[in-house]
């Protein structure tokens, strides 16, 4: 997330235009990579072993779709959001995990 702020920063500082404010479509495509978060969660964390690991993929996929539209805006709500996303996925993964175990 840093380095999307570095990037767009440097961009307006070069003479780039300054990203746009979030729209009501930037949020609904939020929210619907969060819901694919939402679906797998149970699969990952109490699912069994064979979906667990493709699930968090599907979580961390999704996360990864967030901090692509946040990039693409300025709003402080998205950037948390994006921020969530990552974090959510990161536990996913170590969720998954048991099923190395």
């Amino acid at each position: 997330m840093k380095l999307a702020r570095v990037l767009a920063w440097s961009l307006f500082a070069c003479g780039g235009a300054p990203l746009p404010p979030a729209t009501h479509a930037h949020f609904e495509a939020i929210q619907r990579q969060e819901a694919r978060q939402d679906e797998v969660e149970a699969s990952v964390l109490e699912g069994p072993c064979p979906d667990a690991a493709d699930d968090a993929e599907v979580s961390c996929a999704a996360a990864e779709r967030v901090c692509e539209i946040s990039a693409e805006v300025d709003d402080r709500d998205a950037a948390l959001r994006c921020e969530r996303a990552r974090e959510r996925c990161v536990g996913h993964r170590a969720a998954a995990r048991r099923c190395a175990e």
